[in-house]
């Protein structure tokens, strides 16, 4: 079941933002870090 829901949840980003949710998340940490620094 824990697989099942593990895909899902990647479908429902793929669909949501036309990415996964690693790659949500990198890009997360970046938007952060460029924040902290003051770029954004």
């Amino acid at each position: 079941m824990d697989a099942l829901c593990e895909i899902a949840a990647e479908i429902d980003s793929l669909i949501d933002h036309g990415v996964t949710r690693a790659e949500m998340r990198d890009m997360l940490a970046l938007y952060k870090g460029a924040k902290l620094a003051g770029l954004v």
